[in-house]
């Protein structure tokens, strides 16, 4: 949790930096290779960073508790006892969780802009999957060194 749209930014551009540092790009990982995702600028509310294995979401404080995700990180949520193959569970549960005002794409300022940095942050980075076995076996072998 950052404490100002400055703070949230250092937050995130220290991890991108620490993951180029470890020279992960070379093996794929989305922050290494396109940095922290986010609307960008002064106003920053969240950012999200791919670490491979995780996604660290940086979010302000005021929105951590607008958006109300702590149960849904937590598995405490109705999500997770969904049945998403009934389409009436599904709708009902949308409903009753609808996505906050200033979230949605149609409050977006630009709406060509917002599907192309989502477009850019589902790419996947031209790695060879030899390569990321490769990684993936040394991040264990040194985890079992611990």
């Amino acid at each position: 949790t950052a404490t100002s749209s400055q703070h949230l930014n250092l937050i995130a551009d220290t991890l991108v930096r620490q993951l180029k540092q470890r020279k992960l790009q070379e093996y794929g990982v989305g922050g290494a290779l396109r940095g922290a995702e986010g609307n960008g600028g002064d106003n920053e509310t969240w950012m999200a960073v791919d670490c491979d294995n995780y996604y660290v979401h940086i979010l302000l404080k005021d929105t951590r508790r607008h958006l109300n995700i702590e149960p849904l990180w937590s598995g405490e949520d109705d999500l997770f006892q969904l049945d998403v193959s009934d389409e009436n569970a599904v709708d009902d549960y949308v409903a009753r969780n609808p996505i906050p005002d200033g979230y949605g794409l149609v409050d977006a300022p630009d709406v060509t802009d917002t599907v192309s940095r989502l477009e850019r942050w589902n790419m996947k980075p031209n790695v060879s999957t030899r390569t990321r076995q490769k990684y993936r076996k040394s991040r264990n072998r040194n985890r079992r060194r611990r």
